[in-house]
């Protein structure tokens, strides 16, 4: 990358930072917003402020570890840290992973995309080189390939890696303030957020920077200052406004409101001038979400905020990776009810468009939170294995006494039925078994052998086989315990051995 190409994400670092730990400035006796509205309107169609100015950016970037990585070592003070700190993602493999590549790279195909996986720079496997390593042959490799991790096949890559394409960079965050009402019968959760979306624009700054001029002009000690203006979207009419959606979102709350601030940084030293527009949608929204219940109760579940980019006409390319401090910030200060939260994650899905063709990105904000288990345990699980250990205790009933057994058994098998209405509250009608679900299948089973075994029991005895029923009864007293406990474990084992959707305590 040449050095006189400005680094568009430190300088939007800066001016987000600046934006939420600086107080606002007007200059005084002058009216700065005005003025550049009036401006705005007077050369809109001069400057064709409806459509978009296009950056110099990098053709693809590597996707950072976030997931299990940034809250750990970030969680206490996130805003200090540099993303350069946080290690790449690697695959099982000790590959690095592609985040995202530029809508119109020349490197962009149906291989080389979002999560695609890079096997190897001029010749050296990445799995075998660490990150330093990696970001250099990044920097500066011109042949690299990549490997489908499925069937192995590798495709290789001979023009330049890190080089740069035009596009309009939309630098996106999206806060959650607080998330309730995860309705897993329905698959969906309701959340309160602020959405921001921010971008350069070149054509308002030369706007600006007259201002700006007008305003020392006006009162000298404004040199240096910045200034930013709150607008509405009906005084910026239809200057150009990034077409992003929430995808998975349903419904929205009331009190929905957008906010458009326009800011302007003078030059600093070397640094050119520059003018950012911030859009900042706040919201109480449903989300559609896919929940796995394989493990339930025992599961964690992934609420996704999808952003999906709908600007066709105009090559957009979403970076969520320098906002992620606030995003971390963000996550720890969620509450929630009957869950805990876990992890956040960070993703870009390559989606075809199927009417003007093509590979857009688009982004998933991902809060993973894991269900508190305890209720299940203590009110229904326990419960169970009373209930069953009351229907074993016909093994000590003498069997002469079959009315009485029968009673107990049934008793127990009816009241093992009641729970199923209590699980059928909590979940919808699914075509797999969780692990509550075979819990209390082996309940039934082991609870309808006592009477079985009572009736079997009942007619020795009539046969006067009064030794074989005593050892009859003891065999069951020993072995129906063992086994139950061994196929729970058995079957608890798999489920959570094969779903990705297993709470982190019991995840191996």
């Amino acid at each position: 990358m040449s050095a006189d190409i400005r680094n568009i994400k430190s300088i939007f670092i800066v001016a987000i930072l600046l934006f939420f730990t600086t107080s606002s400035y007007s200059y005084d006796d002058f009216d700065e917003c005005g003025l550049l509205l009036i401006d705005i309107n007077k050369n809109f169609q001069k400057l064709s402020l409806d459509e978009p100015s296009l950056e110099d950016i990098d053709v693809y970037y590597l996707k950072h570890q976030i997931k299990g990585v940034a809250l750990k070592k970030y969680g206490k003070d996130p805003l200090s840290f540099d993303l350069k700190t946080i290690p790449y993602q690697r695959t099982k493999e000790n590959y690095v992973v592609v985040e995202q590549v530029a809508v119109e790279s020349h490197l962009k195909d149906q291989n080389f995309k979002a999560n695609a996986v890079i096997y190897s720079y001029g010749g050296i496997k990445t799995s075998e080189m660490n990150d330093l390593e990696i970001t250099a042959e990044y920097n500066k490799s011109e042949k690299f390939s990549i490997i489908d991790l499925k069937n192995g096949e590798i495709f290789k890559y001979d023009l330049e890696g890190n080089g740069l394409v035009s596009s309009k960079q939309i630098f996106v965050h999206l806060k959650p303030l607080t998330i309730s009402n995860i309705n897993t019968l329905t698959g969906s959760f309701r959340s309160s957020y602020a959405f921001t979306m921010y971008w350069e624009s070149h054509k308002l700054n030369t706007l600006a920077e007259r201002i700006y001029q007008k305003a020392i002009n006006h009162d000298k000690e404004n040199a240096g200052h910045w200034f930013f203006c709150d607008y509405s979207k009906k005084q910026l009419n239809n200057l150009y406004d990034p077409d992003l959606n929430l995808k998975n979102k349903t419904q929205d709350g009331e009190g929905t409101s957008t906010r458009y601030v326009l800011s302007h940084y003078p030059k600093d030293g070397d640094e050119p001038s520059f003018v950012t527009m911030q859009k900042t949608i706040t919201s109480s929204s449903e989300f559609q979400v896919h929940f796995d219940f394989r493990t339930f109760p025992f599961d964690k579940q992934y609420l996704k905020f999808e952003i999906e980019n709908k600007d066709t006409y105009i090559d957009v390319s979403l970076d969520y990776s320098y906002t992620l401090p606030m995003q971390i910030q963000d996550f720890t200060s969620l509450q929630l009810m009957e869950w805990k939260k876990d992890d956040i994650d960070i993703n870009y899905n390559t989606v075809k468009d199927l009417y003007h063709g093509g590979l857009l990105d688009n982004l998933e904000i991902i809060v993973v939170v894991e269900r508190h288990f305890d209720y299940f345990i203590f009110k229904i699980i326990l419960p169970i294995f009373l209930i069953l250990i009351l229907s074993w205790s016909t093994f000590w009933i003498c069997a002469r006494e079959i009315e009485s057994r029968l009673t107990v058994s049934v008793v127990c098998f009816l009241s093992l039925i009641a729970y199923t209405f209590v699980i059928d509250e909590s979940l919808p009608k699914l075509s797999y078994l969780t692990i509550l679900d075979v819990i209390i299948l082996l309940a039934y089973v082991f609870s309808a052998i006592p009477t079985f075994q009572s009736i079997y029991s009942f007619k020795l005895l009539e046969e006067n086989n009064i030794e074989i029923v005593n050892k009859f009864d003891n065999k069951f007293k020993k072995l129906m315990p063992i086994i139950f406990i061994t196929l729970v474990i058995l079957f608890f084992s798999s489920f959570v051995s094969e779903s990705s959707n297993t709470i982190s305590a019991l995840s191996f």
